[in-house]
């Protein structure tokens, strides 16, 4: 389940307290494969229009659940963030007291982002470091683009800062929800199966980027070598970038993505 991108401080009104939990659900448990937009269900069970237990609710996003995919948040979100998602699903139901749900505060002083007016805010410095790690492997360099720095595996990255953020860290942590490529399998005639993105097609010839590691390999098969060449739905870019990174790095990278300059 993604990481939340959101920082907020206590101290804030009932409604205000919903809206932070709706941003903080949005990226953390809204998207395709968790509980989906406003709670309506995906592959995680419908929250909207039903009646909740604010402590259950607690407990269940601090601890999470065993034996399932839902995860423990209570290293990942601030005591008052969880409180916020939790009336966030309780104004899904119809919960018309949701600053009820707030514990007692926590003796942990607020999350702010220092010298800045947005509490989303990541450091694009530490952003573009991360982005062009060469001591990782999965590095986004290796296949992206950005102002003439990189690879050209994936797509240029150089105008994704026109995109919302919330998008951003989506395409990051669930690269499957919305391909920007063309993945394709082919197997040979040796019986070898290559994944990964077409670079170029002659009448003899097929270059593709070999995704198989990282960073990808550019090959040439000769097509009286292939069996078949199929399209798929997978995408090439790992999908554990919400576990590689922690809740900050992925703030710095999508800053350094929305960056201007």
């Amino acid at each position: 389940m993604p990481l939340c991108l959101c920082v907020f401080v206590l101290g804030v009104s009932a409604s205000a307290q919903v809206q932070r939990g709706a941003s903080i659900f949005a990226t953390s448990c809204g998207i395709g494969y968790c509980h989906g937009k406003e709670g309506r269900a995906s592959r995680g069970p419908r929250l909207a229009g039903k009646k909740w237990d604010r402590d259950y609710l607690f407990k269940t996003i601090s601890e999470g659940v065993n034996n399932s995919l839902m995860p423990p948040f209570k290293n990942q979100l601030s005591l008052d963030e969880i409180s916020a998602v939790v009336a966030y699903i309780l104004s899904l139901s119809g919960d018309k007291t949701p600053a009820e749900t707030t514990p007692t505060p926590s003796t942990e002083p607020p999350k702010v982002q220092p010298n800045s007016t947005d509490s989303n805010a990541g450091d694009p410095e530490a952003g573009r470091a991360l982005f062009f790690d060469a001591s990782n492997p999965k590095r986004c360099s290796a296949c992206h683009r950005f102002r003439g720095r990189g690879a050209d595996v994936g797509p240029d990255l150089t105008a994704i800062s026109t995109r919302p953020a919330p998008e951003i860290l989506q395409d990051i942590v669930d690269p499957d929800a919305r391909l920007a490529v063309d993945p394709i399998t082919v197997l040979t005639k040796s019986g070898e199966q290559i994944t990964g993105i077409r670079k170029q097609e002659t009448r003899d010839a097929i270059r593709i980027y070999d995704t198989r590691s990282l960073p990808p390999v550019l090959r040439t098969l000769y097509k009286d070598q292939i069996q078949f060449i199929e399209s798929h739905r997978h995408s090439p870019m790992p999908n554990d970038y919400g576990q590689l990174f922690t809740r900050k790095q992925l703030r710095d990278l999508v800053a350094f993505l929305k960056s201007t300059e």
